[in-house]
């Protein structure tokens, strides 16, 4: 949360005994992922209808059910030898947060997205350090899944409007470095994709030298488990149907090499 200390890594302690092995070489491919609890990965162990009971509890069944290298992110890296960067909030939106009861939330996506930590925005995160071969962006779930239900969910204008404003500054902030956006949509929630698919036509348009793909990604109901997130089989599904949109903006062929996290 925001204010909170940030985790620390001071390091590894071995015996003396024992000395650490070379690192592995990093790849010189890349993809970052820009999401929410999809692409997180919450809720993909579950796989049956205990488990879809035992998920949903916090904070343990949350914990005890995500498992981020099993998670659509990761698979991808793998599947193209690729080093990945994520940046994924559960329950994050383009202009609502799936946690609240009002129509706009003021730390929704654009709130957090430059931060180089969560939980302290002094500390910016620098562009030109680490640069993606391709984005990959799906947001929009947690604007428009129970709202929609409770009359709370922006109009598709609006939406529109604020997701490409928030996609023109992120893409802006890599200064011409990046190559290839690939805008996704789905799969818990399909209202809002013709207005994200909108999105990324004016994505396209305002910066003429990106390579923009939409994809459309959706699985049937026995892949959404834990209060209707994909589990693993529908994290492997939406990387296959992710796989021609990266391929043809990189010329990359997927194969099966581990992903490195940065």
């Amino acid at each position: 949360a925001d204010g909170l200390a940030p985790t620390t890594f001071e390091g590894f302690s071995l015996p003396a005994a024992c000395r650490p092995l070379e690192p592995p070489t990093r790849p010189s491919r890349r993809l970052e992922f820009v999401g929410d609890s999809i692409t997180c990965g919450f809720g993909n162990l579950a796989e049956n209808a205990g488990d879809e009971i035992k998920c949903s509890v916090p904070p343990v069944g949350w914990r005890d059910y995500e498992d981020f290298t099993r998670a659509m992110p990761t698979l991808a890296g793998s599947a193209f030898g690729a080093e990945v960067h994520t940046e994924c909030i559960s329950q994050v939106g383009v202009m609502r947060n799936g946690d609240t009861t009002a129509k706009t939330t003021d730390h929704n996506i654009s709130h957090y997205i430059h931060g180089a930590l969560l939980t302290r925005h002094g500390a910016q995160w620098d562009y030109s350090s680490w640069t993606p071969d391709v984005l990959v962006v799906n947001l929009g779930t947690n604007d428009y899944d129970i709202s929609q239900f409770l009359g709370l969910q922006p109009s598709y204008d609006h939406f529109q409007a604020h997701y490409t404003a928030f996609l023109k500054d992120l893409v802006s902030r890599y200064e011409g470095r990046l190559p290839a956006l690939v805008v996704a949509c789905g799969p818990m929630t399909t209202k809002q994709c013709p207005a994200v698919k909108q999105t990324s036509e004016a994505i396209a348009t305002a910066f003429s030298a990106l390579k923009v793909k939409y994809v459309d990604l959706r699985l049937p109901s026995s892949q959404l488990v834990c209060i209707w997130h994909p589990n693993v089989a529908g994290h492997h599904a939406m990387v296959e149907q992710l796989q021609p949109a990266i391929g043809e903006l990189t010329g990359w062929a997927p194969g099966l090499e581990e992903a490195v996290l940065v």
